[in-house]
This record gives C-alpha cells, structure tokens and sequence, in this order.
C-alpha cells in the first residue's frame, strides 16, 4: 500500500491504517488523526445540529439526504485519564460509563458534522443517538440525522 502523508504536518505512515497513526480522508485531503480532530473541531464548530426538523430563523434551501455514522469505544479504556471533550469544560463530574457515554456522544456528532461537509451541507436536522454495545468491540453510539443547507 502507498504511504500516506498529513497535508497539515506531514506525519507518514502506511496506508490507511499507518504503522503508528490513523488516518483520516476528509473532503479529498489525509489528515493524521491528531489534524483531523482539530480540521473537525474547527471546521464543523459553528455548524448547527438540532433534534428538531427545522432551525429557528434559518431557511432550508436544500435537502442533501439522511446521514449516519457508528462510533465506538473500548468498554475496558481507561477514560479517567482522557482529557474532556471541549463541551464539558474543565474538571467534569461525569466518570466512568456517565463519561465514557458523553465522549463517545462527542465522536460521533464530530464524525456526522465531518460527513454533512462532505455531503456540502451545513447543518443536521432530526438528529438522533443510538446506544448499543457490540460483542468484541465495545460501547457504540449511532448518530443519524438530516444534512441541509
């Protein structure tokens, strides 16, 4: 497999899957995991996702179809010592599965925001969470929802 290379910091590993890092394709650009967590974090930061089918003083000028994405966590990962997401602020007083639910949450909202660019949308409309546990893999959530323009 071809060697893939960061387009922000030049990072290299081979393929997809890299040696030591993951990698990411995001609107045809390979982003390492730690550049693609940042290009979402900022890319997606002011887009608006609401569980409702409209967004309040915002006309829906197009409909792009329905998006999902499945995110998983290790049920055994120790998440005490992961830094919060940016939305619980500093010293969070969820812990253990309370936590590990709200950064799984977190992943997959970023991950369908990520998906909504790449569909040219700029919003979510009717989003929902699916909990579920998978054997051999861990804690998931599911995010569906609506990308609009």
């Amino acid at each position: 497999m071809a060697q893939v290379v960061c387009s922000v910091c030049q990072a290299k590993g081979g393929g997809l899957l890299g040696a030591s890092k993951w990698f990411y394709r995001i609107l045809a650009r390979d982003y390492c995991e730690t550049c693609a967590e940042k290009f979402a974090d900022e890319a997606t930061g002011a887009m608006v996702a609401t569980t409702t089918a409209a967004i309040a003083g915002h006309q829906i000028l197009a409909y792009h179809g329905v998006e999902a994405v499945e995110v998983y966590v290790d049920a055994t990962a120790n998440v005490e010592q992961q830094g919060p997401p940016p939305y619980l602020g500093g010293a969070s007083p969820l812990k253990g599965k309370e936590r590990r639910l709200a950064l799984t949450r977190y992943a997959a909202l970023r991950a369908l925001k990520v998906r909504t660019l790449e569909r040219g949308g700029n919003g979510l409309l009717g989003v929902s969470f699916q909990y579920f546990s998978a054997p051999d893999v861990g804690l998931g959530v599911a995010a569906v929802g609506t990308v609009v323009t």
